[in-house]
């Protein structure tokens, strides 16, 4: 049977939206893409699997493009979000999408928006006896009373702060001269720091009946920089035990249907919940290189296909990988080293941004991240 539904990929102009793209072409399915991005160029916008792309300075003007672009239909389009910017819009926009495109959102208008408040999500994962890290509030750049140090600070919506608001502050005084810079958010969450054993994550798909799909486990072996994976490896997720049902109680009570992916410290026999992105991860390209395709999935779901979940046998762990952005950002900065690197990509079964059969992407960025490099002595 013949599928007419259009697939939009919406988000950035990262690996995130390249994960996607691929993941979805190599079942056959090629998307249209929109990224927001200052840029006038577009590695992601190299790969062989998509139909048509543009790029726009805000994700306003995203959504314009797609409305325009993409009228009603009785086939309805299904909209994939690769960033927190496209999931805020598209949820902010709920009510002019809702009947045109199945939205990788909760079932109301502005739902997804709450969630991805962390203040909100802490809350919810305490709800379902899920283990997380003393947590403040600073609202309006005001610091409370009782803040335990060393601490780290984070935006409290992620689409209102960038990574210079992720910082780990040892008194006092580092913490005012993060939350008090005119250049960083007014509003964080602010979380006891934790001498981590290490930092895993789980991505999955909630299906659109409902049913909650996970991958492995990534373990972060290396950063690149603060929450980044430079180089890391999944393996079975059955080192999380009952929080994988505790998290799954949270999704489908929450409502929400699309990609995800949630974050953990763990110490001392103790994971600690951090946030869950409501999109897909910058990893998500490795559950589908591992034999579990979650954004074809949740495509298949939306379409009413009841989509067979591979058997765990047929998953191939574990699987290392290289984030080559991360690893090279690493590398300038001198956190990582040549040798280090040499090691990785040897050992590396994935990379998240070269794909031996969709090169055009990785080859692309290269020449662009040298050029980059060439001209700055004149851009001083």
């Amino acid at each position: 049977m013949a599928v007419n539904n259009k697939v939009i990929v919406f988000g950035g102009n990262h690996h995130n939206t390249l994960g996607v793209i691929r993941s979805l072409g190599e079942k056959g399915v090629n998307s249209y893409v929109l990224i927001h991005d200052d840029s006038r160029k577009s590695f992601v916008l190299k790969s062989k699997y998509i139909i048509k792309g543009w790029i726009f300075p805000t994700t306003d003007s995203c959504i314009r493009k797609i409305l325009m672009e993409f009228p009603a239909e009785l086939n309805k389009s299904i909209i994939f979000c690769t960033s927190d910017d496209a999931t805020y819009a598209i949820d902010k926009n709920f009510h002019a999408l809702r009947d045109r495109f199945y939205l990788p959102l909760c079932k109301t208008a502005g739902a997804t928006t709450v969630l991805m408040d962390k203040k909100h999500i802490l809350k919810l994962a305490a709800e379902h006896s899920i283990n997380i890290p003393l947590s403040w509030e600073i609202i309006d750049r005001i610091i409370p009373n009782g803040i335990r140090y060393p601490c780290i600070t984070k935006p409290l919506m992620s689409v209102h702060g960038c990574k210079a608001d992720i910082a780990i502050c040892q008194d006092e005084q580092e913490l005012r001269h993060i939350v008090l810079s005119n250049s960083h958010c007014k509003d964080y969450i602010i979380q006891e720091y934790i001498e981590k054993e290490k930092e895993i994550s789980i991505l999955g798909a909630v299906l659109y009946n409902g049913d909650v799909v996970y991958s492995g486990c990534i373990d972060k072996l290396r950063e690149g920089s603060i929450g980044s994976s430079a180089f890391a490896v999944m393996a079975d997720n059955k080192v999380l035990g009952d929080d994988k049902q505790k998290l799954q109680s949270l999704l489908q009570d929450s409502g929400y249907t699309g990609l995800f992916s949630v974050e953990y410290l763990y110490k001392n026999g103790i994971f600690y919940f951090l946030e869950i992105n409501f999109r897909n991860d910058g990893n998500g390209y490795v559950p589908t290189f591992t034999g579990l395709n979650l954004p074809y999935l949740w495509y298949s779901s939306c379409l009413g296909m009841n989509p067979t979940i591979p058997d765990k046998k047929n998953i191939h762990f574990p699987c290392y990988f290289v984030v080559e952005p991360t690893e090279l950002t690493g590398f300038i900065k001198k956190r990582i080293s040549l040798l280090n690197i040499i090691r990785d990509i040897k050992k590396a079964d994935c990379f998240l941004l070269y794909n031996k059969h969709d090169k055009k992407p990785f080859y692309y960025q290269i020449v662009q991240l040298f050029l980059h490099r060439i001209s700055r002595p004149f851009r001083k």
